[in-house]
């Protein structure tokens, strides 16, 4: 979230950038700080986390364009970008589980995400170095002028389509780039 925002900072020079990202920066720094019980840990980290997001998503909006009507993440959220988040974050939960179970590992044992029957909480718990990966896609195209097209409340095909093969397009690229 931090090297997103920084990125922008430095194409745009919009102050608000700059003290955004330090500011997030500043709460990875007091991660090496902590100490406790397993618990104890798990919710300091959860509330560096929360502090980092509300800091992030505020300052995301300022790079999304106002005709979407994007004012801060919300799951439930039925803005265009919200909506593009959520299913572009489906996209990279079902290459994470997959990761997940070729490598031998259970995706049902999670360490930040509490283990809960039936909830796939490794995958939570992996998913979250990656989401930048939707983020990142979906602020690009958003800025270069792409609307996904909304019918009844759900994301038409061909936005879904497009969405699907921007987030692979990425992840494709930094593959073959290693």
């Amino acid at each position: 979230q931090a090297g997103l925002l920084k990125r922008y900072y430095q194409n745009t020079r919009i102050p608000e950038l700059k003290n955004a990202y330090m500011d997030i920066q500043s709460f990875l720094n007091q991660v090496y700080l902590i100490n406790g019980s397993l618990d104890e840990i798990r919710d300091k980290l959860r509330s560096l986390e929360a502090r980092a997001a509300q800091i992030y998503w505020s300052h995301y909006a300022l790079l999304t364009p106002r005709e979407l009507g994007f004012e801060s993440r919300d799951q439930d959220g039925e803005d265009p970008v919200n909506m593009s988040l959520n299913y572009g974050y489906g996209v990279l939960y079902s290459e994470c589980w997959k990761a997940l179970v070729l490598a031998g590992l259970d995706p049902y044992a999670g360490y930040m995400h509490v283990d809960r029957s039936g909830k796939p909480t490794l995958v939570f718990d992996f998913i979250e170095q990656f989401r930048f990966i939707v983020d990142y896609t979906l602020l690009k195209l958003f800025r270069y002028g792409w609307k996904p097209q909304i019918l009844n409340g759900f994301i038409e095909y061909s936005s879904r389509a497009k969405i699907a093969s921007s987030i692979t397009e990425f992840m494709e690229n930094e593959r073959t780039m290693r």
